[in-house]
């Protein structure tokens, strides 16, 4: 999904975890009212209904994979200046291994995933997963989360009456995504890892205040990394933090981020 050309910068919006392109769009539309265009690519085999075999497929991709694949979507944009990169959840860590690999103006993370070497396991997100550590198990290659999950941990910041009307946004996941950056100190290749001192443009960390899924404590220790971040947290949000009315006040914060970084 993208829009037309501008003469502002282009900002690629990377969806995470159980998403598509179409996730970010509470995202995407403020900057694109403000002149931005904008990408929104939807990872391999992310759609509804998949068949077996589309699912075996999709389990096969992890992070690394993940990163290839938009490593070459980007490249493919032809873009006349290195763009603007903008993930949500696992889309956060796919886009800090892209600002490491290719040139990036600015980084911004929306309750990002965190990289190799920090822990993200807590009480909260064990519950939050629960259906993947039981699909590790079960050698299932993909993963969706449960129902009461979903209100429980990721649309918790909705009012219950608001909820229903996302849970078919939620897609199926490959298990071996969330392993890579779960289990990441399982893992003999540290896929998840990310070159941190490579990562030299400006980045903002917005974290959501009651998050049961990407902990607070996990984005302040993110942000430890990036000398050069501006980390704040949305009060009264969730994990999906754009998933109601006042979506727009994210929007907000990145464009008057963008104008302090005169992007």
């Amino acid at each position: 999904m993208t829009t037309t050309p501008s003469s502002r910068a282009d900002v690629v919006l990377l969806h995470g975890m159980w998403g598509c392109g179409g996730t970010l769009d509470p995202v995407a539309k403020p900057l694109q009212e403000a002149g931005f265009r904008t990408f929104q690519p939807t990872l391999p085999f992310h759609k509804a209904g998949l068949s077996k075999e589309d699912a075996r497929a999709l389990g096969e991709f992890g992070i690394q994979a993940y990163v290839a694949w938009l490593r070459d979507y980007i490249g493919s944009l032809d873009l006349a200046q290195p763009p603007i990169l903008l993930g949500h959840s696992m889309g956060g860590l796919l886009a800090q291994h892209l600002a490491a690999e290719i040139p990036a103006a600015a980084l911004i993370l929306l309750a990002p995933a965190n990289p190799a070497g920090i822990n993200c396991i807590t009480p909260w997100g064990v519950l939050a997963t629960s259906n993947a550590l039981l699909h590790i198990l079960t050698r299932n290659p993909v993963q969706r989360p449960w129902r009461p999950i979903l209100n429980l941990c990721l649309l918790n910041d909705l009012p219950a009456d608001q909820r229903a009307q996302w849970h078919s946004s939620f897609l199926q996941e490959s298990v071996q995504s969330y392993q890579d950056i779960v289990f990441w100190f399982l893992q003999r290749n540290r896929p998840s890892a990310v070159q941190l001192n490579s990562v030299d443009c400006p980045v903002l960390i917005l974290g959501a205040e009651k998050d049961h899924l990407i902990r607070p404590g996990v984005v302040r220790r993110i942000a430890k990394r990036y000398p050069q971040a501006t980390l704040e947290f949305m009060p009264k949000r969730g994990h999906m933090m754009f998933f109601d009315q006042q979506a727009h006040e994210v929007g907000a914060r990145i464009l008057q981020w963008f104008d302090e970084q005169q992007l």
